[in-house]
């Protein structure tokens, strides 16, 4: 209901600009029946011109509301290229928790999660074998091969 909320937006101006100009020309038709053309024109060209200025800016804001949109997506994944130093140091430690093989498959590792930072712990024999991990927090699947 709520996704793309930017489209939806622009959809609704669009129909109710439709509407504005339908109402128009029903209302200047109406006034030509009547034997007023003047005010039947008036009411087809005015109607429409002002449902079209009303419009915009609802239009305006859904286009507004649409690139908001395109640069929170744009930001996360250049953010997303940019791991600090501190989770690449933990990913290291990790990497050589599993390589070590002094430790058994059942010792547990500890993990961040690389959606919701979380830290959790996994057994090593999981990760080796690129078990399917769910983190508990945000419940995201969480790609083992980057820990092996």
């Amino acid at each position: 209901m709520f996704s793309n909320i930017g489209k939806k937006i622009k959809l609704m101006a669009v129909v109710f600009f439709s509407i504005g100009v339908l109402a128009s020309l029903i209302t200047g038709i109406i006034f030509f029946a009547d034997e007023e053309p003047l005010i039947g024109a008036l009411i087809i060209i005015g109607g429409s011109f002002v449902s079209w200025v009303s419009v915009m800016l609802i239009y305006g804001f859904g286009q507004l509301v649409e690139n908001s949109d395109i640069i929170a997506a744009q930001f996360k994944r250049v953010n997303k290229k940019y791991v600090s130093q501190r989770e690449r140091e933990e990913l290291q430690t990790a990497k050589a928790s599993v390589r070590n093989s002094d430790l058994p498959d059942d010792a547990l590792i500890d993990i961040t999660c690389p959606e919701c930072k979380k830290e959790l712990s996994v057994e090593k024999g999981d990760i080796i074998n690129n078990a399917d991990i769910i983190c508990p927090y945000c419940e995201k699947m969480i790609d083992m091969t980057t820990f092996s």
